[in-house]
C-alpha cells in the first residue's frame, strides 16, 4: 500500500529544512519523497506542474550536483513558482544554488501533443548552459486526457484540428 499524501506531506515538512544536516543515507532516501508527492498529487493542473518542475529539477541537480530536492527548490525561484501547494516539495536551497540554476536553465518550454486515443505526449523543452555550450535537452511523456491541465485538456480537444498547445515558462 502507497503512503498517503498527507503522511508524504506531513513527513517532507519535518525534515525538508533540515536535510544538508542528514547523512547521506538519509538524504539518498528522502530524496524520493518529491517525486511521490507529485505521484500522488490528485489536481491534474497540480501534477503536472509538479512532474515538470521535477523534470527540470533532475536536469538541474545533474549539472550542479545538488540534491534533488534542493534544486526542486530553485527552480520553483527561478520560474517564478509562488503557489504554496508546490512550494512545499522543495527543500529551503541557497541563493547561490538559485543564480547557479538560473545560469544552467535558459529556456523551457511545455509541448502538449496529441497523440493516440485517450493521450496526449509531453515534452519538456530545456535549453541548458552547460561548459560553455548550450544543447537542448528533450523530455518526453505520455500523459493520459484525464491528467493533463484542464486548460490544455479543453483546447486539444475543444478545438477541432487543434494538434498541440505549447507554454513557454522561461
Amino acid at each position: 500500500m502507497a503512503p498517503s499524501e498527507a503522511y508524504l506531506k506531513d513527513l517532507w515538512s519535518r525534515t525538508r529544512v533540515a536535510l544538508g544536516e542528514l547523512p547521506g543515507w538519509m538524504v539518498a532516501l528522502l530524496e524520493r519523497v518529491p517525486a511521490l508527492i507529485a505521484e500522488s498529487e490528485r489536481d491534474a493542473d497540480r501534477r503536472q506542474r509538479r512532474e515538470v518542475y521535477l523534470g527540470l529539477a533532475t536536469l538541474v541537480a545533474r549539472h550542479t550536483g545538488g540534491s534533488l530536492p534542493l534544486c526542486l527548490d530553485a527552480v520553483h525561484q527561478v520560474l517564478g513558482e509562488r503557489e504554496p501547494e508546490l512550494l512545499e516539495a522543495g527543500a529551503p536551497c541557497s541563493p547561490a544554488l538559485v543564480e547557479e540554476a538560473r545560469g544552467h536553465l535558459v529556456r523551457v518550454r511545455v509541448r502538449y501533443s496529441k497523440a493516440r486515443a485517450g493521450r496526449s505526449q509531453r515534452t519538456i523543452e530545456a535549453y541548458i548552459v552547460a561548459g560553455g555550450n548550450v544543447r537542448v535537452v528533450h523530455l518526453e511523456r505520455m500523459v493520459d486526457w484525464d491528467w493533463l491541465p484542464a486548460e490544455v485538456r479543453e483546447g486539444l480537444l475543444g478545438e477541432p484540428g487543434r494538434q498541440a498547445m505549447e507554454f513557454e515558462l522561461l
